[in-house]
């Protein structure tokens, strides 16, 4: 039997037992957003006076949704059982439940709040309570280096290879092919789902592989570090594939080709699936929605985020393309491309207002550009960087923008 490992057919290993209906919000207007970090040189979710300057900056800067992040690097700014909520906990001796507060004040004035979540990368494996008790749950690359062995911040691998290959985005990822991995997050988006019922969604951030980038012009014939090599992951694709094929296909150290990086990325997505599940079962009326990368071929073949496919299989309300780009053709075309990849799910197009904070009428262009195209709304990265009475003025003028649609 020829074996095929598609993302739809691993999907549908999940829905199996039934089919679900997914629920999706429809608004009539574009939808303006704004990724509001917990950390960076403005931290709005520590103390009353924080929250009080994020107030300001969106009561009359037109945002229709508040990316709020309350999860970063295994750290949680919400009771939590799971994670580590001493953030929560100090913001809570300062007179401050952030997102509570939030929540409050921004649906007073007709504004929606998701809890932005980054889900596989955690920074430090000491502030994570799960890596203590569950083993393997950190990526291997394809040299048999744990991520926790990486030097420089969790950035480059030991050896030579670390000479020539670093990580995109320096950290210790978690691996989703470990069961363990994909309930703790689903557990993580229970714990604030359920202190929070008035949340208007969940955002999931940082859904991906890492994957290695050169660190020099030339590396020579030294293969490009790859994750997802944890034993773990190689034996459950390998036990896949031979129920599959209906025969013991023989077990290799370094698996490759189309059918592994199908495996890799259906791991990704069973992330998604469970917490799509989740939200149907207890807050259905909760949207879900997900940063990705914009670039379709690097999500698709190094970062294993098949988020084309999560969109036409309807397991996210909204998808958040990461436009991120000075070249104001080049997001438009990054734009194109999500809106019209199929699906239900709507596209907020995710503009990286800190490269153009100093020329807000070619922000104001990549946002008409994007609705041109026919986004349903877009979203600036970030509060961090725009917390200035300069970036509040560049906020509002996109925000014209938004709302005439010209």
């Amino acid at each position: 039997m020829l074996f095929r490992l598609s993302q739809a057919g691993c999907v549908a290993l999940i829905f199996c037992l039934g089919s679900v209906n997914w629920c999706f919000a429809d608004y009539s207007d574009a939808r303006y957003g704004l990724w509001v970090e917990v950390e960076g040189e403005n931290r709005p979710f520590d103390t009353p006076s924080g929250m009080s300057r994020l107030e300001e900056f969106t009561r009359d800067s037109g945002f229709t949704d508040l990316y709020c992040q309350v999860y970063r690097r295994g750290r949680a700014w919400f009771p939590s059982v799971v994670a580590d909520d001493s953030p929560y906990r100090a913001a809570i001796e300062n007179g401050l439940d952030p997102l509570a507060r939030i929540i409050d004040r921004a649906h007073q004035r007709g504004q929606r709040v998701h809890a932005w979540i980054n889900a596989l990368r955690v920074k430090d494996g000491s502030e994570v309570p799960l890596l203590k008790y569950v083993d393997n749950a950190v990526h291997v690359d394809n040299y048999g280096n744990s991520l926790l062995s990486y030097l420089d911040g969790y950035s480059r691998p030991p050896g030579l290879v670390g000479s020539a290959y670093k990580l995109d985005t320096p950290g210790i990822w978690l691996d989703p092919s470990q069961p363990e991995v994909r309930n703790y997050l689903a557990e993580v988006v229970r714990d604030v789902v359920r202190a929070y019922p008035k949340l208007d969604g969940i955002h999931l951030d940082m859904i991906r592989f890492p994957f290695g980038m050169p660190r020099k012009s030339r590396v020579g014939s030294m293969r490009r570090i790859e994750m997802g090599y944890s034993e773990n992951s190689i034996d459950g694709y390998f036990k896949l594939r031979s129920i599959a094929e209906g025969w013991q296909v023989p077990r290799v150290k370094q698996p490759r080709g189309e059918q592994w990086d199908s495996w890799r990325r259906s791991q990704v997505t069973l992330v998604v699936v469970g917490i799509r599940k989740l939200l149907q079962e207890i807050a259905p009326h909760m949207e879900l929605s997900a940063a990705v990368v914009a670039e379709p071929r690097r999500a698709h073949n190094n970062a294993f985020q098949d988020w084309v496919s999560w969109k036409r299989q309807g397991l996210l309300d909204v998808v958040l393309p990461m436009a991120y780009t000075r070249d104001g053709k080049r997001a438009r075309a990054l734009s194109r491309h999500a809106v019209r990849s199929p699906g239900q799910a709507k596209v907020f197009v995710g503009l990286g207002a800190w490269l153009l904070k100093s020329d807000k009428q070619k922000l104001a262009v990549q946002a008409k550009d994007a609705l041109k195209e026919g986004a349903d709304g877009v979203v600036l990265f970030s509060y961090s960087n725009l917390a200035t009475s300069a970036g509040k003025t560049v906020a509002e003028h996109v925000a014209e923008v938004v709302s005439s649609g010209t």
